[in-house]
């Protein structure tokens, strides 16, 4: 009977992450128009995408700080890789006639030779970009899980752990921060937005934060939101 409550206790949705994510949902939203005040919110809504990351790092870990290879990984990954060919798909039959008919969308609309190569497909996965910029979260999610599957495969998970200072540093020092290394000309966004970072990056936070979930609740307090929201100041902006 104890194990049972003990089960349904830990199967239980923490509906404040729910309630986060709804939250940074908007966030995203505020990044991508022109309200006013937009300004002012930039530092907030810059937290949206680290967060969603975070949040989902933080569910690959069972109670017993294992990754989830098996199942939730392997769904995960089945789920992003739909929402990856369908959401291309569909910009690429808007993108194709817009190109022919001149149409000006603001999409980026790629050259009809270039998607038509090996090396276009391949740097734009990497980069994040794929046919719209907009998408690029769907595939640095899969890039950043699958590389978090091999280190599970080989039961080299603690390594991640040990690497997040440098990944955190690195973020710091080749995006926003760079003029720290004497860098004077504007950081392309593909330096900061991609599977590593904050994708990898962020990821891994958030399986930190779960695999200390007491220690950080003892520290930070009973409200799990607080802590993900503190390790948002590890975002360069």
């Amino acid at each position: 009977m104890m194990q049972n409550l003990n089960k349904e206790k830990r199967n239980k949705p923490i509906y404040s992450l729910f309630n986060l994510k709804c939250i940074c949902a908007f966030l995203v939203v505020l990044l991508h128009t022109n309200m006013i005040g937009k300004g002012f919110l930039m530092p907030i809504a810059t937290m949206a995408v680290p967060l969603f990351f975070m949040i989902s790092g933080f569910f690959l870990l069972n109670d017993d700080n294992r990754i989830i290879t098996s199942n939730k990984l392997k769904k995960q990954l089945q789920k992003l890789g739909k929402l990856f060919f369908i959401g291309n798909l569909i910009y690429l039959l808007i993108d194709i006639p817009a190109y022919i008919f001149n149409w000006q969308l603001g999409f980026g609309v790629p050259y009809l030779y270039q998607i038509t190569t090996l090396k276009f497909w391949l740097m734009q996965f990497i980069i994040g970009d794929c046919i719209v910029a907009h998408l690029w979260f769907l595939t640095a999610m899969i890039l950043a899980l699958i590389i978090i599957a091999i280190f599970d495969y080989f039961q080299k998970i603690n390594l991640l752990f040990r690497g997040l200072p440098i990944l955190i540093l690195f973020n710091i020092l080749i995006g926003r921060y760079s003029f720290l290394l004497g860098n004077t000309s504007p950081v392309q966004i593909e330096w900061y937005c991609n599977f590593i970072f904050p994708g990898l990056e962020f990821i891994i936070i958030g399986m930190w934060i779960k695999k200390n979930i007491n220690f950080l609740l003892s520290k930070l307090g009973k409200n799990i939101n607080s802590i993900f929201l503190f390790n948002t100041s590890l975002i360069p902006t």
